[in-house]
Parts: C-alpha cells; structure tokens; sequence
C-alpha cells in the first residue's frame, strides 16, 4: 500500500489522493485489528508454535501495524515535499527507539524486551502523528471506498509472493546451512558476514526512498530526455553502491577488529560475496518501480515462483558442493538470475535507452 499511495499521488488528483490516503489508513487498521484478535484466540498455539511467551505473540500485529503507519507517514511526507520534516521525522525514530533501548535493556535489564517496548513505545509516537497529520491536520475522516479497496486489492496481491520471494532469498541460506551442515557455529559465521555487508542494503534503501518519487516524474513525462535521465542515475548509483561496497571491503578489519567477537572474525571471507549480492540488489530496486507504475504486478507471479524454485535447489546444491562459500555462491546465482528476469519484464513494460550513449556518439 505505501507503493501504491505513490503511484496514486503521480496520477490522481490532490482531492482523489488524499481520500485515497484515508481509505489505505482503514482497511490497514482493520486488517490488523482481525489479526490481533486472531492472535488473541490463539496466542497459545502461536506461543508454543513460535517459543515466543504470549505477550510476544500479542505484540506482532500491533508492532506490524505501527511498522506499517511509520513507513506510510514517511511516504506521505516526502510526497508532500515536506524535506526537512521528512529527515526530522527518520532521524528522531532512530534516536527514539535506540535510545529507549539502551535504556530499557541496560539500566532497566528488560533484555530482549526492552528493545520490543522500545520499538512499541516509538512506534506509538510516530503512527499518532499519522493520524494526526492525516485526519487533524487536513480534516479528514476514516473510509472505505470500494473503487480504492479494489485498487489495493489488485494491486497488493501479487505483491504478497514477491515478499515470500525476498524472504527466501534473505534466509532460506540459513535454514539450508543449519539442515546440512548442523552446525550452529557456521550459521554464526555466515550471519555475520551478512549483517556487516547489510551495510550497503541501508544505502540502497536510502537511494530508493529518495529517487522513487523523481522516477515516476520521469516515467509520466515520458520524453526522451527523461528517460536517458532514468538510465543515467541507474548507471550512476550502480557505480556508487559499487564503490561502496569495495570501500566496505577494505574498511571491514577495522569492523571486525573493533565490533566483532573473535571467533567470527573468519567469516570475513564472505563478505565479498554478500557485498556483491546487494551491489546486484540495487538493480532490482531500481527495475521494480515500472512494474509497480504501470501495475503489471502479475509479473510477480511468474518472477516469485521461478526465483524461490531456482533459489532453494541451487542452495541444496551449492552447500552440499562447497559449504558456505556454496551458500555465497547460490545467492549470487539466484540474485544475478532474478535481475536477468526481472529486467527484461521491467523493459518490456517500459523500454529505456540502455545503449543512448552510443546513439549520441554516432550523430555526432
């Protein structure tokens, strides 16, 4: 939905817009309103199920629901333009919640709940200033509007098994790893690894969140100027995130030396194979906005299936090959083949001139 609320915001009017924002914030609050009931009715299952206590089970739905308010009013406002409200609103989150729990889980020693109620209690604060914002501010009310519910209905569907899709990609190596090597000192490696590489994941968030809203500029412009300007800025953040990830390389015995425990300092073989991953992942990010524009998301269908297929059986393979490297080796693969696929879908959607620069070398 916070995909959609910017696609709508390029193509709709500003009064059709903002009744769509408020039909996204009811059908979001009652969808987990059910939930959270349904965890209640089963909170026992679920807690035996998930080794979680029951008021863990509790929390899911309501810190998913206030996950989901906090990304909505972040879109919200950088469609508004509303820059530095926008950076003050991340940047307080961050220091909100970290700070809370620093607090709840060192002086307090709430362990692992104390970083849950931080997420709580920030989450809380931020989706009250949605509300506020949305329904105060602009005297808005809560509704469902059928034409807006089949809109999300239709478009947010096919999106489910694109997060299944990412899921697998982001943990299947882990389980993969556990089952065939049983061992948990590997997985802790492996681990590691990933979360110092991760790095580069967060900048390429970063890019996405701020050129998003400029690409669909573009895409609706739809001139020859603004497409070789999409081209551009694909090759260019390409370039960045690669040279990023190779400075994170040679930054990384320091990382290690000053932040990792010891015994995991060997993992750093890996990491070349993960930073390379997420180099690869940005051109995902920067493909899928076109689909989701002209909202031919049954693509995904087709995308999410062939991915996890080829993703677990490469696993299998690679792990039982080589181990670790292996596990690098099959999210390469898996990454690299899911650019090809979903690449050509996206140009096949849109076509962009990839090669412009040989075209103006030759009218010259």
């Amino acid at each position: 939905m916070t995909d959609l609320i910017t696609i709508e915001y390029k193509k709709q009017k500003s009064e059709r817009y903002l009744h769509f924002q408020s039909t996204v914030l009811t059908i979001s609050f009652l969808f987990c309103f059910f939930m959270l009931v349904f965890a209640v009715l089963f909170s026992k299952f679920f807690s035996q199920l998930s080794t979680l206590p029951t008021i863990g089970v509790l929390f899911v739905p309501i810190l998913t629901y206030f996950g989901f308010c906090n990304d909505l009013l972040a879109t919200i406002v950088r469609n508004d333009d509303r820059r530095k409200l926008f950076l003050i609103l991340n940047v307080s989150r961050t220091v909100i919640e970290s700070s809370l729990a620093v607090i709840l889980i060192v002086i307090f020693k709430m362990q692992w709940m104390g970083r849950v109620d931080s997420i709580f209690i920030a989450g809380a604060v931020f989706t009250f200033f949605l509300f506020y914002y949305i329904f105060y501010k602009r005297q808005m009310k809560l509704n469902l509007n059928l034409e807006n519910i089949k809109s999300i209905v239709k478009f947010g569907l096919p999106t489910i098994p694109l997060y299944f899709m990412i899921f697998t990609l982001y943990n299947a190596d882990k389980f993969v790893i556990s089952k065939i090597s049983n061992s948990k000192e590997g997985v802790g490696l492996y681990t590691v690894a990933f979360q110092i590489a991760y790095i580069i994941q967060i900048f390429v968030t970063a890019f996405n969140t701020a050129f998003l809203p400029k690409l669909y500029d573009w895409i609706k412009e739809d001139s020859e100027i603004s497409k070789v300007r999409i081209v551009k800025v694909i090759y260019i953040s390409t370039a960045l995130i690669f040279v990023l990830g190779v400075a994170l390389y040679l930054l990384s015995p320091i990382l290690y030396h000053f932040f990792i425990d010891q015994k995991y300092h060997s993992s750093i073989r890996l990491l070349p194979y993960f930073i390379f991953c997420f180099v690869i992942w940005n051109l995902f990010v920067c493909f899928l906005p076109f689909i989701f524009y002209f909202k031919k998301n049954n693509y995904l269908y087709i995308v999410n299936g062939i991915v996890i297929t080829i993703s677990l059986v490469s696993l299998n393979f690679f792990v039982k090959q080589f181990g670790l490297v292996g596990a690098c080796l099959s999210n390469i693969f898996s990454f690299s083949f899911l650019i090809v696929l979903i690449g050509t879908l996206a140009n096949k959607t849109y076509q962009l001139p990839w090669l412009y620069f040989i075209t103006v070398k030759n009218k010259s």
